[in-house]
Order: C-alpha cells, then structure tokens, then sequence
C-alpha cells in the first residue's frame, strides 16, 4: 500500500514537471513569433 502511493506521488510529480516545461518552451516559442 504505502510503495503504491509512493509511486502514485512520484508519477504526479512527473506529471506536473513536465506540464511546467511544456508551458516553459510553449511561452518561450509564442515570445519568439
């Protein structure tokens, strides 16, 4: 149970660093057009 929510954590992490640099180069490219 507890290794489950571990990961389960670690994955949201991973979700939400990601949608920061999507949004990081996607605001970068719209400032370079």
């Amino acid at each position: 149970m507890i290794v489950v929510s571990d990961t389960s954590a670690l994955c949201n992490l991973a979700i939400v660093d990601h949608l920061w640099l999507l949004e990081s180069i996607y605001q970068t490219v719209l400032a370079k057009s």
